[in-house]
């Protein structure tokens, strides 16, 4: 559901970004001449069209951007719902009976539908990708010796700053470790690579979409010992590629240490 607000906050600044801007060009637009005929006197509509055509030109450009601020999954599809806004714009022109029919029947409803596909894309690009949340293969904790230390004596693992400032623990795959250990832990110097099970966590195990287009597991809650199946020590990032067991493989390290936290 995070995703989801995350998609319908960003729907809600495009909305207002673009109703900001037709509100400006209604204002800057000079007052209608004096009417001398006897017939009724229509309105000058252009600042009316140009109001209605640049709608969906904001809620395009503004809707990626604020998606990408607010770490929307894929924040370039945001832009799907300025076509959305085309069609609700030309419908909501004026029906031909001149009622006001649902959802032009009130600015909430109306407001309600536009920012329905906002939370629909949220909700697809943020599922975790065919084969990402397969409970066989470990899931990698990446920490510094002082932490591990800490965790092996403590049995839990409350977060690094940066998982506490992100609200989760965050793990990775085997295919995302390297990666992931050369952005944030570059010249770090020695770490500590601590496999765990990825069905130990039941429901706090979640997979979020990133705006990279990568899936990311993330912990609710802290990481516990009994989860762990391995544990590898490397002196640098280049070195982990090497030192991890692909798919499939088997960690003796993993089964020596599990052996030696449960005192078999």
């Amino acid at each position: 559901m995070g995703a989801v607000a995350r998609g319908l906050g960003a729907g809600v600044a495009s909305v207002a970004a673009a109703l900001g801007v037709g509100w400006a060009i209604l204002a800057s637009a000079p007052p209608d001449p004096p009417c001398d005929s006897d017939l009724a006197c229509l309105p000058h509509l252009g600042p009316v069209i140009d109001a209605v055509l640049a709608f969906p030109v904001v809620v395009a450009v503004v809707g990626p951007l604020a998606g990408r601020l607010l770490r929307v999954p894929r924040p370039w599809w945001l832009a799907a719902p300025a076509a959305w806004a085309v069609v609700l714009a030309c419908v909501g022109l004026g029906p031909a009976d001149g009622q006001a029919h649902w959802p032009f029947s009130s600015a909430l409803s109306c407001l309600a539908i536009l920012l329905l596909p906002y939370g629909l894309i949220a909700w697809w690009t943020s599922r975790p990708a065919p084969g990402e949340t397969r409970a066989a293969a470990p899931l990698y904790k990446i920490l510094l010796p002082d932490e591990w230390a800490q965790f092996d004596a403590s049995g839990r693992f409350d977060g690094s700053p940066f998982d506490r400032a992100s609200g989760h623990v965050q793990l990775c795959t085997r295919d995302q470790v390297v990666m992931v250990a050369g952005h944030r832990f570059a010249g770090a110097g020695p770490l500590m690579l601590v496999a765990v099970r990825a069905d130990a966590f039941g429901e706090r195990l979640r997979w979020e979409m990133m705006p990279d287009g990568r899936t990311y597991p993330h912990l609710d809650g802290p990481l516990t010992t009994d989860a762990v199946v391995g544990l590898y020590r490397v002196e640098g990032t280049e070195a982990i590629d090497a030192m991890l067991p692909r798919h499939g493989a088997k960690a003796a390290a993993g089964r020596a240490w599990a052996a030696r936290s449960t005192g078999q």
